[in-house]
């Protein structure tokens, strides 16, 4: 091997007394640094999605289908009072009373608060 004496030892690639060939032809390849790759692919996919939901939402309003609204079901209410017979015979007048005192007097005092309780 023979030991060129002119080469720098730093830059083995470089020799100042090799010919260097300028006649190559220019690269015309446009290169995307890696990091770039995954932000180009996920705009053209938000591109592709955006195309697609203007022409679905076009289409929807070009439809004007919209469905009939369904009718509601009348529930009855019955304004009977309450049947007697289910509650026992030993409290139907306690009921009666308060529901007397509830007719006659709906706003109830509020009740007292107990402070030794929790103590």
């Amino acid at each position: 091997m023979d030991e060129k004496i002119y080469q720098n030892i730093d830059t083995p690639k470089i020799n100042p007394l090799e010919p260097i060939d300028n006649n190559l032809p220019p690269s015309s390849t446009i290169k995307i640094p890696p990091k770039f790759v995954p932000l180009i692919a996920l705009g053209i996919i938000v591109l592709i999605l955006s195309v697609a939901a203007l022409i679905v939402t076009s289409k929807r309003k070009s439809d004007n289908h919209y469905p009939a609204p369904t009718p509601t079901i009348e529930i009855p209410i019955s304004s009977e009072t309450p049947n007697d017979s289910l509650i026992p015979t030993i409290f139907q007048a306690d009921f009666k009373e308060i529901d007397a005192s509830l007719n006659y007097s709906p706003n109830l005092p509020p009740p007292e608060i107990d402070t030794s309780v929790g103590l």
